[in-house]
């Protein structure tokens, strides 16, 4: 019994996705936070976003006025992955689109149709995402190659004021909040 749930385990681990077991190269937090800290991402004219079912073109300089705005990429390296953060995302957007001044950006990096047909019908998420079909973003800011940098809060200017994927870690999750609402309470 004891070898068998050891194999269990071991598949487990070695059939998910590289977030868990590291797969990918790692980069230094300390450097990395300090090179991008009010640092501009850079953001392409336009992209397709899918609200309520509906995909339409959006320019991205009219979408993005916000005060403060919270940008999270969605990769497309592992579905269990991507299904978990549409979920956190759709209840985080609930308890914090009443503020005024903040906005959540999610760009799901794939194929689109993958995403449309799949991820977004079988789940009833609310929240609008970008598609970025061909990866322009990441492109355009290297950072985002790294799942645990997906995430990023950016001011008025698109600057980032703090990096890092809070999906799970609760502590970086309340330094987002806080920094959310010090930048809202400025405005």
């Amino acid at each position: 019994m004891k070898h068998k749930t050891i194999l269990i385990i071991l598949f487990a681990l070695l059939s998910s996705c590289g977030h868990i077991i590291g797969s990918r190269d790692t980069i230094d937090s300390e450097e990395t936070v300090i090179k991008w800290y009010q640092k501009e991402i850079i953001l392409p004219d336009s992209l397709f976003q899918i609200r309520q079912s509906i995909k339409e073109k959006v320019c991205l300089s009219n979408a993005l006025k916000s005060k403060v705005k919270l940008f999270s990429i969605l990769g497309n390296d592992c579905s269990s992955c991507t299904i978990a953060q549409l979920l956190f995302w759709d209840r985080f957007i609930q308890e914090y689109e009443e503020r005024s001044g903040f906005q959540l950006v999610l760009v799901y990096s794939g194929p689109n149709d993958y995403f449309c047909n799949v991820l977004w019908e079988d789940f009833g998420i609310q929240t609008p995402v970008l598609l970025d079909e061909t990866g322009l973003i990441t492109t355009m800011n290297s950072i985002f190659e790294y799942p645990e940098y997906n995430t990023i809060l950016l001011d008025s200017e698109n600057k980032v004021q703090l990096i890092g994927d809070f999906v799970n870690n609760k502590e970086l999750y309340h330094l987002y909040i806080e920094e959310i609402d010090k930048h809202l309470a400025h405005y």
